[in-house]
């Protein structure tokens, strides 16, 4: 009888622990089944804030393509440089931002006034004019001797001609790869010159809206006595004026506006306390992004929510700060050096002097001829004879209060050599 009752007992609690783990095995279904659900419902938000930014942010395009440019730059030889140079776009040489961002460039397009061309980018003390003089000092546009450009009668007219200098026929479209072969044969004639400058104004300074080049960039590249002449730092700020006006009236149910004008120069630049420097790119743009980042979220963030918090903003600023104090031992010693030098003209002064005082034909020159002796054992005994007067001197002499102004000079605006 005990028997039997062990056994039901047994059967009782196989079938509990059965049922348990059944439930146990359904509620791991369930939950893996929610987490999947969670899963998608995230990935489709993701997806539609993603689209949404896209559609809100998005509105704006460029053919500019920096990239393609200084590609150009690297196969250039040494003749073709020089004739680049003689026409007056030797700093357009140094070129090497690689990467411009869409979304900067609409943030700035945004944040310029179409009338004064001010471009406003955190309070009155970031705000940037956008003149001749700063596309002259940034990117290193001539200016020529100040004619304007051409009114070009027929473009299309220009651009058929050059399809036959090129050997094509009008049909056909001149593209990059075309003039990057062109100027790659190391030519320096005519031709492959101004194959350079299409390059240059097609991916940099004038974009069209197509990929191929345009009857106004065949107009403007038709003479190179123009290219000598023409104020192109003023064609560029007319250009940007044009596409800022552009953009700010452009229609609620225009999706995307072409930016014709040099975008790359709107966000390659820099103001300090009023003088324009350049950046290297990748810092001027990684600048330029977190300021964007800034701006946005003093916009978004509610009361009192820190802001700045974030690690890569932290890293950007580290980087920095470690740039400025690599350059300090440069900069120090460049003080130093001409601290020295002004100190031992003093003292030279001072000693060249004394002689004079004492003997009206006193040769100077003697000072920069060096010590006269046979070997290098004579002039180190020379150098011992004076040497405790010279320590004297460094120690008592007043002429010593003759540098006091100099380091008070450097106080204020640096030592003169």
């Amino acid at each position: 009888m005990v028997v039997v009752e062990d056994r039901g007992c047994l059967q009782d609690m196989a079938a509990d622990d059965l049922q348990l783990e059944r439930m146990r095995t359904k509620s791991r279904e369930d939950r893996l089944q929610e987490m999947e659900e969670e899963l998608a419902v995230e990935k489709h938000a993701k997806a539609t804030t993603k689209k949404q930014i896209s559609q809100k942010r998005c509105n704006a395009q460029t053919k500019s393509s920096p990239s393609k440019y200084v590609q150009v730059l690297d196969i250039l030889i040494k003749d073709q440089r020089q004739i680049i140079k003689d026409l007056g776009f030797g700093e357009l040489l140094k070129f090497k931002l690689t990467y411009q961002s869409i979304y900067i460039i609409e943030f700035l397009l945004d944040s310029t006034d179409p009338k004064s061309l001010v471009t406003c980018v955190g309070g009155k003390d970031r705000s940037l004019h956008i003149d001749q003089n700063a596309v002259h000092c940034v990117l290193g546009v001539p200016t020529g001797r100040g004619d304007d450009l051409p009114h070009y009668e027929d473009e299309n007219s220009e651009l058929n001609k050059l399809k036959s200098e090129l050997g094509l026929t009008k049909d056909s479209k001149i593209t990059y790869d075309m003039l990057r072969e062109k100027i790659e044969k190391g030519g320096t004639d005519d031709l492959t010159i101004r194959c350079f400058f299409l390059v240059l104004f097609s991916t940099l300074l004038f974009p069209g809206t197509q990929l191929f080049i345009t009857g106004r960039q065949a107009a403007m590249t038709r003479s190179t006595d123009e290219l000598k002449t023409i104020n192109w730092a003023k064609v560029v700020v007319d250009d940007i004026r044009a596409a800022v006006n552009k953009w700010r009236t452009r229609g609620s149910t225009e999706e995307r506006s072409s930016i014709c004008c040099c975008a790359t120069f709107m966000m390659f630049r820099s103001v300090n306390n009023s003088c324009y420097s350049i950046a290297t790119g990748e810092d001027r743009l990684r600048e330029m992004e977190e300021e964007l980042a800034v701006e946005k979220a003093h916009t978004t963030a509610a009361p009192g929510e820190l802001l700045g918090s974030d690690p890569a903003q932290y890293g950007a600023a580290f980087g920095r700060v470690a740039e400025c104090l690599g350059k300090l031992h440069d900069t120090l010693g460049a003080w130093s050096l001409n601290a020295g030098r002004a100190i031992a003209a003093d003292v030279t002064e001072y000693l060249l002097a004394c002689c004079l005082s004492r003997d009206p034909a006193f040769r100077q020159e003697t000072v920069l001829e060096g010590i006269m002796c046979a070997d290098d054992s004579e002039e180190a005994s020379l150098r011992e004879r004076v040497r405790d007067v010279a320590q004297r001197f460094a120690n008592e002499n007043p002429v010593m209060a003759v540098m006091a102004p100099v380091a008070q000079d450097d106080d204020e605006g640096g030592v003169e050599a």
